[in-house]
């Protein structure tokens, strides 16, 4: 029970945190010329995907949990500067319709691959205070590890396929 907790917890500290980020990044004025490769396929997205997450969690994990909040600080912040640095050339519309779709799921992914640092820190602590069997850490452990590949396959399927069509279709077709 304590683990659901600080999971959840963690995640909520850590998404409100990068919602913040995103809007102070959003506040930067960049001037960014923006060319998307459209080109890239499921297996680069997700190859590339995958090893960020998962160095962000073992990195987070060897600096009890500050590598997780940085992580996501800087991950939000960067789409924040990002976003508003193409807007300013073309609209928010056009820049959110590169992240928008898969997004959804990406971010979430981002969130928890940082959380996860602060929430095996706080299983130790309860499997030493007893309140915690090893079997139950290494199960929940492993069920986060599983939700962050499975968010990770599908926002790179999304990524790949959805939001390449749509861009093709519907923004980069007159541009």
């Amino acid at each position: 029970m304590v683990l659901k907790k600080t999971i959840w917890y963690s995640f909520g500290v850590l998404f409100t945190l990068g919602i913040i980020c995103f809007f102070l990044g959003y506040l930067i004025e960049l001037d960014i010329d923006y060319n998307p490769n459209l080109n890239l396929s499921f297996w680069e997205i997700l190859s590339n995907n995958l090893m960020v997450n998962f160095s962000a969690i073992l990195t987070s994990i060897r600096s009890f949990g500050l590598y997780g909040i940085l992580f996501v600080g800087s991950e939000m912040l960067s789409l924040g500067m990002i976003i508003r640095g193409i807007a300013i050339r073309k609209s928010f519309m056009y820049a959110m319709s590169f992240i928008f779709f898969h997004g959804i799921l990406e971010v979430p992914s981002i969130v928890l691959s940082g959380a996860i640092g602060i929430h095996i820190w706080v299983g130790l602590i309860c499997i030493c205070k007893k309140k915690l069997s090893i079997k139950d850490f290494f199960k929940a452990n492993f069920k986060l590890c599983i939700l962050i590949m499975i968010l990770t396959v599908v926002a790179a399927f999304v990524e790949a396929n959805l939001t390449t069509w749509f861009l093709r279709k519907n923004i980069l077709e007159g541009h």
